[in-house]
């Protein structure tokens, strides 16, 4: 296991909640293998808290995922957009406040994150 997998491994332990590990393994999972040419890293020392992706350059980072004990936010470039507690509750991120996303994480997926990281590889 190289040092970048170990790390990636600490990030997805340090959600506590079954469901959201559940949630957090999924989402990686299905963009890992959407954009397989997309990288990701886990910086920092442990316990390591964010996976970046990113295309050729590691400084030009695309997505982040933040976890935390109990969710993970989802960043596109530098704006938190979604928290993902479980595959069925996400909350979009509107300035002074959120709201519940009216769908899945698949749906999440496949209306907006897939799009939009299409948009951003051209």
């Amino acid at each position: 296991m190289t040092d970048d997998e170990k790390a990636l491994e600490h990030v997805f332990e340090y959600i506590k909640t079954p469901e959201g590990k559940e949630a957090l393994k999924y989402f990686y999972s299905q963009i890992r293998s959407a954009y397989p040419t997309l990288r990701a890293r886990a910086p920092g020392r442990y316990p390591q808290t964010e996976v970046l992706f990113y295309y050729s350059d590691g400084n030009d980072v695309i997505l982040k995922i933040e976890v935390q004990q109990k969710n993970f936010k989802v960043y596109m470039r530098d704006t938190v957009q979604y928290r993902v507690t479980t595959k069925d509750d996400i909350t979009i991120f509107a300035p002074g406040s959120g709201y519940p996303y009216s769908g899945n994480i698949q749906r999440l997926l496949d209306a907006d994150i897939f799009p939009w990281l299409k948009t951003q590889l051209r």
